[in-house]
């Protein structure tokens, strides 16, 4: 998955005995829904990286209150560490290194998102070892006298407002929960470069903007890049990645689809609030991958569709 905040997620949810979380920006909301990832153990140990400048606190992008967050749970240390601008997620020998820092907006949990990158890699590798030992040595714990100075320095600023600072509120932190809601899904490009949809009907207008609000494409992008770059985020979504999967097992027919969006996107869905959305994630899927329906099977395969 290409979210930033799942990709940690994922990472940290898997038993180990070292765990690394290093960011100059930590918010106290992303910061606890990645704690509470990660399995409860008395032999494992959370070290947690960031730096306090008061101009930042004063902005709202980094939070003191991630000092109490890891001082109430057991064996995980916050450190200090001036220059900081490494992003390390690590679980033992496995880590994702890149630029998301733990607010949600880099994170991906709210829109408009930072466009961010997260590679997989290992402690091992050279430059992130080197970046570990960095960290160990230049580094300083934190303390509730530090916290206090770097408070009162940040309340003696005048704040700005940074895009970085905004949060959501508990506990709606989860993977992106969204169904194509436009039926006709080449209005979308449309709309990217227009800004509007003279003609087509106001719900279905209505319904491309919310799409296209999800997306959030880049400026610029010609039709074949905006296809490519819809095409990316949908594989990235776990619906989307389950449906690409069956089309290349050639098993994805009507019903299979439907049960996909009722267990994995929503639980509660009318029948007909069902069939909606799943002939919209059809019509997505032969529209952005050239896929084809075969109408007497009513099966969605691969291969080019009739033009």
């Amino acid at each position: 998955m290409f979210i930033p905040g799942e990709q940690v997620r994922g990472l940290l949810c898997s038993d180990a005995e070292r765990y690394i979380i290093c960011a100059p920006f930590i918010k106290r909301g992303a910061f606890t829904a990645l704690l509470q990832c990660i399995p409860q153990s008395e032999n494992s140990t959370i070290e947690v990286y960031t730096r306090w400048v008061p101009a930042e606190v004063a902005a709202g992008v980094s939070d003191l209150e991630v000092y109490e967050i890891c001082a109430s749970r057991r064996n995980t240390n916050l450190y200090l560490t001036d220059g900081l601008h490494a992003k390390l997620f690590a679980a033992d020998q496995a880590c994702l290194v890149g630029s998301a820092n733990v607010t949600d907006r880099a994170l991906g949990w709210i829109y408009p998102s930072n466009i961010e990158l997260l590679i997989p890699s290992v402690i091992e590798e050279p430059s992130v070892a080197n970046l570990v030992q960095r960290l160990q040595r230049f580094s300083e714990r934190a303390t509730a006298e530090k916290k206090a100075e770097v408070a009162e320095a940040a309340a003696n600023l005048t704040s700005i407002d940074l895009p970085e600072a905004v949060e959501l509120e508990d506990g709606e932190r989860k993977a992106r929960k969204w169904l194509p809601n436009c039926r006709k899904p080449q209005l979308i490009f449309r709309l990217y470069t227009s800004g509007h949809l003279r003609g087509e009907l106001s719900s279905m207008a209505s319904a491309a903007e919310e799409d296209l609000r999800f997306l959030n494409p880049p400026n610029g992008l010609d039709s074949v890049e905006f296809d490519e770059f819809v095409r990316q985020l949908l594989r990235s979504l776990p619906l989307f990645e389950e449906l690409l999967r069956l089309v290349a097992r050639d098993e994805l027919v009507n019903g299979v689809g439907r049960r996909l969006i009722q267990s994995l996107e929503k639980s509660n869905l009318t029948e007909e609030e069902l069939e909606n959305y799943w002939s919209n994630v059809r019509e997505w899927l032969i529209h952005f991958y050239k896929f084809r329906a075969e109408a007497s099977e009513f099966r969605i395969v691969a291969g080019m569709r009739d033009e």
